[in-house]
């Protein structure tokens, strides 16, 4: 029995099936792929046969910066057009380095969300299940969302599945095994498509799979950097007639096959202000992705002292943040000064500063408004040696999360409203993260000095401000 829904119905009845929303991640990374590459792949004799049914799993293993994700995000935006108007499901996962919300359930009602978004009518079990646990408040476990996925699967002629990074899919309490023991299953009635790293702990879960190595062609690299030379790079042009071949060549020699050292090396010579400058930084361009992160980490610290220590603000924030943080989130973060009582909001830093000032390491995301490490190795570089290059961070995050949350404008309390605290939330960017986190980067800490110390007890003492901050933890 299916059942045909109000629009505001439908619309709550998809929220609940899953916060997560991988349309706006594809539609950033599509959006920022350079036009007409990414063709080489949608050709190979192996896509092919997986577009026709014939290998039901194609795994595409690559190494870190080919491209992978843009790759992916071009193959789902080719399905989408290819079977535009037939009864064909098209789903996709963009997994993501510590991204908390990232469970196995999540992950598989995010499948079910968005093959529920492709038809007209709700089947009836999906509407028991949903006013079951509506009516409960809770959610259904893996295996619930696993039967209910099964079963719309039966409603398409066809399904392609596309999960991107499988390797940045968390590993802690064996989320990535559970999820990909529960997508195997709806094999073969499912054609699925994997990217990641090439990795040992890869090749057996797609062992009898079809592989299909991601390596970016020079081809598109020379397409990407023709395009960006003739654009950043139009007034040495006209003074070097050969200065364009040589970029061309030097770069897609070191790039060897990883877009990112490409568009790293091109951010370089791109901030050279006379010929003899990018000629000087074309001959001395890093081989590899950690000697680029380094050479990046060099720029950073020429720059004049305030940019310097923005840029590690912005780092260091990035790279112990508990989740992905927005531009204002971190914009009202790095307003905190210590001993504020409340916001000065002339003390607000510009976005494209946060962005400018590190050195091509970090960008922002267009519909999330996410600023990110440009790419998962970036993430990882700092990760592996953040204590050593951030070593006072942790007591920096934990004194700004509780300076801002015993702010006066939160003194008072709770909100009694919806509207009143959709409101508190919009002017105040920050106090959601300060709120769920604090704890969390103060259990980090090896121990808490004085100082953090007495700034917890402060907070603690201002009842109305913890009663705010409780409410803000609780939000759904």
């Amino acid at each position: 029995q299916e059942t045909s829904l109000q629009e505001r119905e439908r619309g709550d009845l998809l929220a609940w099936v899953s916060p997560l929303n991988f349309w706006t991640k594809q539609n950033d990374v599509f959006s920022r792929r350079h036009k007409g590459t990414g063709k080489w792949l949608l050709k190979h004799e192996l896509f092919k046969q997986w577009l026709g049914g014939i290998e039901k799993t194609l795994w595409c293993p690559g190494i870190p910066g080919a491209g992978k994700t843009t790759l992916a995000s071009v193959v789902i935006n080719y399905l989408d057009g290819k079977f535009k108007g037939e009864n064909v499901g098209i789903a996709y996962i963009y997994c993501a380095y510590r991204e908390q919300t990232h469970t196995a359930a999540n992950l598989i009602a995010s499948l079910l969300k968005q093959l529920l978004q492709q038809v007209q009518h709700v089947s009836g079990n999906i509407l028991d299940v949903y006013k079951h646990h509506r009516d409960k408040k809770t959610r259904p476990p893996l295996h619930e969302y696993s039967r209910l996925l099964a079963s719309q699967v039966r409603h398409f002629s066809k399904i392609f599945i596309v999960i991107d990074a499988l390797d940045e899919c968390s590993e802690e309490e064996k989320i990535r095994e559970q999820f990909m023991t529960e997508v195997r299953k709806l094999l073969p009635s499912v054609s699925l498509l994997v990217t990641s790293r090439d990795i040992p702990d890869m090749n057996p879960k797609f062992t009898g799979a079809a592989r299909l190595e991601i390596r970016a062609s020079d081809g598109d690299i020379r397409k990407y950097l023709g395009s960006r030379i003739t654009t950043e790079l139009a007034e040495f042009l006209e003074r070097d007639e050969t200065l364009q071949s040589n970029i061309l060549t030097t770069i897609v020699e070191k790039a060897q096959g990883m877009f990112l050292l490409a568009q790293l090396h091109m951010d370089s010579l791109g901030r050279e202000l006379n010929l003899r400058g990018l000629k000087e930084a074309l001959r001395s361009l890093p081989k590899s992705l950690d000697e680029t992160h380094e050479e990046a980490m060099k720029r950073i610290q020429s720059q004049d002292s305030k940019k310097v220590a923005l840029a590690e603000q912005v780092l260091s924030w990035i790279c112990y943040a508990r989740r992905p943080m927005t531009v204002d989130e971190i914009r009202f973060a790095l307003a905190v000064a210590p001993g504020d009582t409340d916001l000065n909001e002339e003390s607000l830093i510009d976005g494209n500063l946060l962005v400018s000032a590190c050195a091509g390491l970090v960008t922002i995301d267009r519909d999330s408004n996410v600023i990110r490490f440009v790419h998962p190795t970036t993430q990882r570089y700092f990760q592996g040696s953040r204590i050593s290059r951030f070593p006072n961070s942790l007591k920096e995050i934990v004194s700004t999360c509780l300076t801002y949350l015993s702010f006066n404008r939160f003194a008072k309390g709770r909100c009694s409203t919806d509207q009143e605290m959709e409101a508190r939330l919009c002017e105040n960017p920050f106090l959601q993260y300060a709120a769920q986190y604090w704890g969390d980067h103060a259990r980090e800490m090896s121990e808490l000095d004085k100082t953090v110390q007495d700034l917890v007890m402060n907070f603690l003492a201002q009842d109305q401000n913890v009663s705010c901050c409780i409410q803000v933890i609780h939000l759904p």
